[in-house]
């Protein structure tokens, strides 16, 4: 799985510039669990993150490259929420290192990068009411005041979410990124999610259209920019033969 190496490695550079710091891994060290159903109202929020006219983005990319994804890890770009007073721009990005899913066939691809995207929004944080739209790639989140006032921090919260990911087999390692930062490169990073999220939808629309016929795939530009989809595309041809 290589068609999103280029994407995480043009997302560390656009961030080196920024002076991002790094928390490794600590599962002793993860938030506590919210209900369900928790809701945080406006009179006991703290503030929003990515709410109204605010940059907001989140995506997530996977790699079987070890060197991208070194260890489990969180890194912040930004101040850590202790230090957030108000309102402001957001991102979350999550890269995961799995092992050879398509040795299972090319449908496993599909079902295990479901399985990720899923679990990124599976656990309820509490204090860290999350907001999301695939559609449009944004990711907002209000933040209780309690939730402060207990510590709560970025660390946390994805220690926590860490642990979620790795329920999953496939998963061998996991790098979350959030950004805070007021001049962070969030058009920059927009752009990146944008192609992140076309490419995972060329290979979804390979899975599921049994016609498989180019000249008229929407999706076409896109696969021809990657060599990986093109051998993808191939595999699923012979498998509908």
């Amino acid at each position: 799985m290589k068609a999103f190496d280029d994407l995480i490695q043009e997302t560390l550079d656009v961030l080196r510039p920024f002076s991002p710091r790094a928390f490794p891994y600590d599962p002793e060290k993860s938030a506590p669990l919210g209900e369900s159903n928790e809701l945080i109202l406006q009179k006991e929020q703290a503030f929003e993150l990515g709410a109204g006219g605010f940059d907001s983005l989140s995506f997530l990319s996977v790699s079987q490259n070890a060197s991208l994804i070194e260890k489990d890890e969180t890194i912040l770009v930004g101040p850590d929420l202790d230090a957030i007073s108000s309102d402001c721009s957001y991102a979350r990005i999550v890269f995961i290192e799995v092992d050879d899913v398509e040795k299972n066939g090319p449908d496993a691809f599909y079902a295990i990068l479901k399985n990720i995207e899923i679990s990124k929004y599976s656990l309820v944080i509490k204090g860290f009411m999350i907001r999301a739209s695939a559609l449009n790639m944004r990711e907002q989140v209000r933040v209780s005041r309690k939730a402060i006032k207990d510590k709560l921090t970025f660390e946390k919260i994805e220690n926590q979410f860490i642990k979620v990911f790795h329920k999953d087999p496939h998963v061998l390692k996991v790098k979350v990124i959030f950004v805070t930062s007021k001049e962070g490169p969030y058009s920059a990073l927009e752009n990146i999610a944008s192609k992140s999220n076309e490419r995972s939808e060329a290979y979804n629309h390979m899975l599921k259209d049994s016609v498989m016929n180019c000249k008229r795939c929407e999706w076409k530009p896109v696969c021809a920019e990657i060599d990986e989809m093109k051998e993808f595309h191939k595999k699923m041809m012979s498998k509908k033969k």
